[in-house]
């Protein structure tokens, strides 16, 4: 089953919580400040953030690690250096609703957003300038996502359905229908061949990301809405996080939940994020709470040595069959 390795407590409701992709750090948005947190110590390693006059709806750190990207409730897009915390670029405006979601591009070019404004939008990273014309959805878009090859980009709407547009031209690729309520969270599988999808109707469902086409059953248990949804970047486990506080694991190949719900919240389950080697997730609640869960008793073939009270693995490099991982030991 998942370990509880770290209960950190903050200053607000943690709705959105990021990686960074060398898995050294984890960014939570706290109402409108940003805490970023060592992954191993525990040790808060910037000043928070004053980030947004409303709450943080999304965060996302550029692949290549430099930039962390926030989208709030105030209808802007904050660009930060990752590093210091200092604004990379002055705030991103245009949308004229709630930003719900933030997400690069696999080259860390662009950057894509999707709105209560029923508009996504992909800007420049580097000038902050809109690229195309707002890709128009018709409903609220709650989440996006965009396909590890950078061909496709997904938006999560509150009219159940989930619209995929080619990256480049923006012009709309197929519709996935099927869940009974707003389509809260969209994530792309490392592979590029499935979605993802959680939704208030309280079920997940997997798409044929090449088709839209649903595959398999949804997978039930969660006994309220699932605000997010996530593949592993190993792509062996999508992490749910839902408003009946808790957050489950599932094996997105037989659609079985992998050991028992994360639980310990006081209240809705904001956000999930996996660290980089898929063995650690970070969520962030409304009782004002990051957790890190240490899912490594699920994982098949696992052998590293780990010591809690000296972090003695943390940074070693181990071969579980034919893959690298780096652990990220806490304390």
């Amino acid at each position: 089953m998942a370990l509880l390795v770290h209960n950190w407590k903050t200053s607000g409701p943690v709705c959105s919580v990021a990686v960074s992709p060398n898995g050294a750090y984890i960014a939570a948005g706290c109402s409108g400040n940003i805490v970023v947190r060592h992954v191993c110590t525990g040790r808060q390693v910037l000043h928070p953030i004053k980030a947004h006059t409303n709450w943080i709806w999304s965060l996302a750190f550029s692949p290549d690690g430099s930039i962390l990207a926030s989208g709030s409730q105030d209808c802007t897009i904050g660009i930060w250096d990752a590093e210091t915390g200092s604004i990379a670029l002055e705030a991103l405006a245009g949308h004229t609703d709630s930003v719900n979601s933030v997400t690069f591009s696999p080259n860390s070019r662009f950057l894509i957003s999707g709105s209560g404004d029923r508009t996504i939008r992909v800007w420049d990273r580097l000038n902050g300038q809109v690229i195309g014309e707002p890709v128009q959805t018709g409903a609220k878009v709650w989440s996006v996502a965009m396909s590890p090859d950078g061909e496709k980009i997904a938006g999560a709407c509150n009219d159940m359905s989930v619209k995929v547009f080619q990256a480049t031209t923006h012009a709309p690729l197929f519709q996935c229908a099927g869940h009974h309520h707003a389509v809260l969270s969209v994530s792309f599988s490392p592979d590029n061949y499935l979605l993802v999808t959680g939704s208030y109707d309280r079920t997940i469902r997997l798409w044929d990301a090449t088709t839209g086409r649903s595959v398999g059953n949804p997978l039930q248990g969660h006994t309220d809405g699932i605000r997010s949804v996530v593949f592993s970047a190993n792509g062996r486990y999508i992490a749910s996080a839902s408003f009946d506080a808790t957050v489950r694991l599932w094996d997105p190949v037989t659609g079985a939940e992998k050991g028992s719900p994360s639980s310990g919240w006081s209240s809705w389950v904001w956000a999930v994020a996996f660290t980089p080697d898929s063995f650690f997730h970070v969520s962030g609640c409304n009782d004002k709470t990051i957790k890190v869960w240490d899912i490594r008793g699920l994982v098949e073939n696992a052998e590293a040595t780990y010591s809690p009270k000296t972090g003695e693995a943390c940074g070693q490099e181990i071969e579980i069959t034919s893959a690298t991982v780096w652990f990220y030991p806490i304390k």
